[in-house]
């Protein structure tokens, strides 16, 4: 039951038609998980974006791609399976059928479908995105709704999700607690950046506090973690960042998220630290090598081609700084 504003809504009734709505999902599959099967799967349902597809006399083949990795699924359907359904590049389907071994040289599987559902229409004379034409990041920006279903916003996409997941991970295996520190602040952390101001909109002129002092967004969770670590020996937090630096430059970004860990040391407490920073490092690109080749292959490819060599036996060099040296 559920209680809401005194009032009792029951859910026994509904019961069986949750229960068959979880035996659907069941069925269903990432592309991602299809071209990954090494066997025949029967009954399965895979839903997506239509990237291609070639019309034969009997035959119509659809690849199909859904977000969950830059591969492709190829959809044989027989044609008088489409009579009637308009597909193009950009319509959203579900495919059901069964994932079947193929040998072909681009792809080890393909679902044979025994149905395939048109969820929604794409005009293709409105549709921004050409085939086989290279669009630059600026006009993909444009297309908030659209850009994720590119090659560079997807990928971007997939490795920022598995890098997030390998961070928390890698602490979460070393007993730190992951807490959120606050968004709205009134503290420059010890003046780490030009700090936004947050003020009411509508506020009149004399009017222009929301709380009792000035309020900023966020530099930094360093302060709130250390006051943590009094009471918790190990914590830390991966949350958004705003900096105010007046630089609209590629190199600059006003808001980003940043991973703060705090500790409690003793001993050998900086040899520790060091340790603590270079596992993280290496711990999160081995994730990404073995889980995402494909997605950092392509950057390699388009974006950066120079060779890079990562050894991950090799500890990072240390170097003791003075210091007179800073200043």
């Amino acid at each position: 039951m559920l209680f809401r504003q005194n009032v009792v809504v029951r859910l026994w009734p509904r019961v069986a038609t949750v229960s068959a709505a979880v035996r659907t999902l069941t069925s269903r599959i990432t592309v991602r998980d299809a071209v990954a099967a090494t066997s025949t799967r029967e009954d399965v349902s895979v839903l997506g974006w239509v990237k291609n597809m070639r019309k034969q006399k009997e035959l119509v083949f659809i690849d199909l791609n859904d977000g969950s990795t830059a591969a492709r699924l190829q959809v044989v359907a027989p044609s008088n399976l489409l009579r009637g359904v308009h597909l193009n590049v950009g319509c959203s389907v579900v495919a059901k059928g069964k994932i079947v071994p193929v040998s072909l040289a681009s792809q080890d599987v393909e679902l044979a479908a025994s149905q395939v559902q048109l969820l929604g229409t794409c005009d293709p004379k409105k549709y921004p995105f050409k085939r086989g034409k290279i669009h630059g990041v600026e006009y993909l920006r444009q297309f908030p709704h659209l850009r994720p279903q590119t090659g560079v916003f997807s990928r971007v996409l997939r490795l920022r999700s598995a890098a997030t997941m390998a961070v928390h991970r890698f602490f979460q295996d070393r007993g730190f607690i992951n807490f959120h520190t606050p968004i709205i602040s009134s503290s420059d952390c010890e003046g780490a950046g030009e700090l936004f101001e947050i003020r009411p909109s509508q506020a009149a002129e004399d009017e222009k506090r929301f709380f009792s002092t000035d309020a900023f967004l966020t530099v930094s969770g360093q302060l709130h973690a250390e006051a943590v670590t009094s009471g918790m020996s190990a914590v830390y937090t991966f949350g958004p960042t705003f900096r105010a630096e007046k630089s609209h430059t590629k190199r600059h970004l006003s808001e980003f998220y940043m991973v703060e860990a705090e500790t409690v040391l003793h001993g050998s407490g900086l040899s520790e630290l060091l340790c603590l920073v270079e596992d993280l490092y290496k711990h999160t690109l081995e994730v990404l090598l073995k889980d995402n080749y494909d997605d950092i292959n392509y950057f390699h490819e388009t974006i950066c081609s120079d060779e890079a060599k990562l050894d991950f036996d090799t500890e990072f060099h240390r170097e003791t700084i003075c210091q007179d040296d800073l200043f």
